[in-house]
């Protein structure tokens, strides 16, 4: 306890001196040698001035979730995690193969790649090292960018005895060459915050009457947007409209399908997406002169998306989905629909 309490006065000594490695290193120690919530804290401040984002919010979340609600700094804590998550961007490095050692600005890190790290912006150099190779590069880092860096290890050069023995020569990949040619086209970036996208649908649709028999076939065309946020990695909750409009009625407007309702999507690997929404709204539609209509009534929906393209800022999709507007007690008529449709999401 007495070394707990020297190095932290130390600790702070040092942070207020302007020195914020010495008070890093001080603070560290005074952790190994007895734990306290305040020691993390401060420690979250130190790396917050040393500019190692995901260090801080690692820290800052730490001392929140041991000192709870009732802590002397919990709010501050709270909202420098919250600020330094504004200001940076995640940046995912992945090595072929994984594994590798990562150091961020000469930092090494304990984690292996792959890793998703917090990085404020500006320039930053990323180095990976195998047991059998290195590789390196400097990377430029925009506020609410997230972006991918891969890394592939460097074919390993042939010994002089090899090359003196008549052995083949291997190519030897340059530490700045990048991946090869034929690499894996980018990962997507992960997903977290605002997530939002749009895209332009083509939906067939089934009119049915219950009870006079009475059905019509068709297709309407349109647009779809969505917004939400995402509450996990690989997940995001959000609300979604559709609307859409055909040529079977004398007005513009006539058949139509309007639609708007919560959905939650889940990233089920890194191109494929599953969904559900629970939509309200009404489809319309014209067949030799009467007008077939669900009224305004709920529609469940499933869908399922798959990226064709993939970029540092989202996905390219292409998604089909099925749902089906309930019949109501007044009005007979059930729609069965499936818009399929194409557009970016980007998160």
């Amino acid at each position: 306890m007495d070394t707990a309490r020297a190095k932290f006065a130390e600790g702070v000594r040092l942070y207020k001196q302007g020195d914020d490695t010495g008070a890093r290193l001080a603070f560290l120690e005074a952790e190994r040698a007895h734990h306290a919530a305040v020691t993390i804290y401060n420690l979250a401040l130190v790396e917050e001035h040393l500019g190692h984002a995901q260090a801080a919010v690692d820290d800052y979340e730490r001392y929140v979730g041991e000192a709870g609600e009732q802590g002397e700094f919990t709010q501050a804590a709270v909202i420098a995690a919250a600020e330094l998550r504004r200001r940076g961007s995640k940046i995912r490095v992945e090595t072929d193969p994984p594994g590798a050692r990562l150091f961020i600005d000469g930092t090494p890190l304990e984690e292996r790649a792959p890793l998703t790290w917090l990085l404020l912006p500006g320039k930053h150099h990323i180095s990976v090292e195998w047991d059998s190779g290195r590789a390196e590069q400097d990377v430029d880092v925009t506020s609410g960018a997230p972006k991918t860096v891969s890394f592939v290890r460097p074919a390993a050069p042939v010994s002089h005895e090899a090359a003196d023995a008549g052995a083949p020569v291997q190519n030897v990949v340059p530490v700045d060459a990048g991946p090869p040619p034929d690499a894996e086209a980018p990962h997507p970036p992960e997903v977290s915050g605002l997530v939002f996208g749009g895209s332009f649908i083509a939906m067939p649709y089934h009119f049915q009457h219950l009870h006079s028999g009475e059905n019509d076939d068709g297709a309407f065309a349109g647009l779809a947007g969505e917004i939400g946020y995402a509450f996990a990695d690989h997940a995001f909750v959000g609300l979604r409209a559709m609307a859409a409009i055909g040529s079977s009625c004398k007005q513009v407007y006539g058949a139509h399908v309007l639609t708007v309702g919560p959905v939650i999507e889940y990233h089920l690997t890194r191109s494929f997406w599953l969904g559900a929404s629970l939509n309200g709204g009404n489809g319309e539609a014209c067949r030799d002169g009467n007008v077939l209509s669900t009224d305004i009534v709920f529609s469940p929906m499933l869908d399922a998306s798959y990226a064709v393209s993939s970029q540092d800022y989202g996905q390219w999709l292409v998604s089909i989905g099925f749902g089906y507007f309930f019949a109501n007690p007044t009005n007979d008529t059930g729609l069965f629909y499936a818009p399929i449709g194409f557009g970016p999401r980007f998160y």
